[in-house]
């Protein structure tokens, strides 16, 4: 129930001059009057009105163009993204796989070499700085030669020769091996980069940790 106040008027008198309700006729200048609130209930209504908003032609423009902003907004952000995805794939390191198809012939020529390491001399004893630079040559067929100048422990050895032969798997590894002049006993094992451009190598010898290095001339 919902109060709501009824306005009432009551009236009294010396006794001579009352309301006409009362029987006897009004007088205002003579009779004292009150206003009494009377609280009276209204039933609430059933049903609420409902509030239906229709937008305006100028709300949906507005709201048509936020969408819009909002729309290229994503497609440029997306497109940022999308382009640093692709600089850094194209900056990132590639896998890399083994070569085929090589073989003796890959190897033609000649190459700059270079290497270093170290040497045991003696067994028993410490090993010992060794270094080297010179041209090996091959000849496709299987066959090496080599002159160069090394260091060893600090000894200079130069016009130093040797000749040997090498092989090649179809996957560009192989080996080299000397069996003549100052190399003579030296053994490797070889990878082949680059098509044939140059040659990573690793001596075998127990008593060596050597590593070489041969780009074509």
């Amino acid at each position: 129930m919902i109060p709501a106040w009824n306005f009432s008027r009551r009236c009294s008198s010396n006794g001579l001059h009352l309301d006409r309700r009362c029987g006897v006729q009004d007088n205002w200048s003579r009779s004292v009057r009150r206003i009494v609130l009377h609280p009276v209930w209204l039933a609430p209504t059933e049903h609420v009105p409902k509030i239906v908003f229709v937008p305006s032609e100028n709300f949906k423009l507005r709201r048509t163009t936020m969408k819009r902003i909002v729309s290229a907004f994503l497609a440029l952000a997306v497109s940022a993204a999308l382009v640093v995805v692709a600089t850094n794939w194209k900056h990132s390191p590639r896998a890399v796989h083994a070569q085929s198809g090589c073989s003796v012939a890959t190897l033609t020529g000649n190459y700059g070499v270079s290497w270093q390491g170290f040497d045991i001399l003696i067994a028993g004893t410490h090993a010992v700085p060794w270094a080297g630079v010179g041209v090996l040559s091959v000849d496709g067929r299987g066959n090496v030669t080599i002159t160069f100048t090394s260091a060893l422990n600090g000894k200079i050895s130069t016009g130093a020769t040797g000749a040997g032969s090498y092989t090649v798997n179809p996957d560009c590894t192989g080996s080299l091996s000397f069996t003549s002049g100052d190399a003579a006993g030296e053994t490797a094992n070889i990878v082949i980069v680059g098509g044939g451009t140059e040659v990573l190598a690793l001596s075998t010898l127990t008593t060596q940790t050597i590593m070489l290095d041969a780009k074509k001339q």
